[in-house]
């Protein structure tokens, strides 16, 4: 019993000294992507986006173009950029 307790106040000493430190962390605003992407699967487009194909939603900034992967993988790239 004795060596129990010896071996649990030996890891809560160990354990004590490893205690994570605090990292500062900068967090910036999200912004709407100007390099396209994969679009939204909505069946309602939520605000500054458009309806591409029947339920699928890009930035007003960028194009909806079908992706080719299947019937409704849209993409959503800068205008003049497919």
């Amino acid at each position: 019993m004795l060596k129990h307790i010896l071996l649990l106040v030996a890891f809560s000493s160990i354990a004590a000294g490893q205690i994570g430190v605090l990292v500062p962390q900068q967090f910036s605003e999200r912004s709407i992507p100007k390099s396209g992407g994969w679009s939204l699967q909505s069946n309602t487009c939520p605000t500054g986006t458009a309806q591409c194909g029947a339920a699928w939603c890009c930035p007003n900034s960028l194009t909806c173009v079908r992706s080719g992967l299947s019937d409704n993988a849209e993409a959503c790239c800068p205008t003049g950029k497919m």
